[in-house]
């Protein structure tokens, strides 16, 4: 046990010892009330502005989905000369591509299987040092050739995603 820091307190009787056992009993109490105080404050607050809150994350997607659906409805006029964005008078939308992910190659493989083939690969340096071993996606991803990962029932993906990012600096 580490040893205890030099308290504000002086204990140096039993009455003493009784009398701080009491006081942290009174300040354990003060404590717990001063935190449920503060939860129905906090409760308070989130029902006030979720609603409001649900309503904008509503609206954002709505106006997202928006943008994504005209600009996929346009995206051979727009991205005609190569570029994968669009500037616009108030921010970019495009596409870009996501990160590199492992996939399942159909759906005739699963994870359970592929990771037992990949286990026979012996190749330490695609897991985790974790017990049970898990797999190091990130790792398998740069490390394995497309053949090994097709052996074992995956590919790499990567696909492209809409995104749109309006100029924050137009707001003063």
């Amino acid at each position: 046990m580490a040893r205890p820091k030099t308290p504000k307190r002086t204990i140096t009787t039993e009455q003493d010892a009784s009398t701080a056992l009491g006081d942290l009993l009174v300040w354990q109490l003060e404590q717990e009330r001063q935190a449920g105080a503060m939860d129905l404050e906090v409760c308070a607050v989130h029902t006030k502005y979720e609603p409001v809150i649900d309503n904008c994350k509503t609206q954002i997607a709505d106006i997202k989905l928006a943008l994504q659906v005209w600009y996929m409805a346009n995206q051979e006029k727009l991205e005609k000369a190569g570029k994968k964005s669009l500037r616009l008078a108030t921010g970019v939308i495009g596409r870009r591509l996501g990160n590199k992910a492992l996939v399942l190659l159909n759906r005739a493989c699963t994870w359970a299987s592929s990771l037992v083939i990949l286990r026979n690969l012996d190749r330490d340096d695609i897991w985790h040092d974790y017990t049970p071993r898990e797999l190091d996606r990130e790792a398998a991803v740069a490390k394995l050739t497309a053949e090994e990962l097709a052996k074992a029932g995956l590919k790499v993906a990567q696909e492209q995603r809409f995104f749109a990012e309006p100029d924050r600096s137009l707001v003063k």
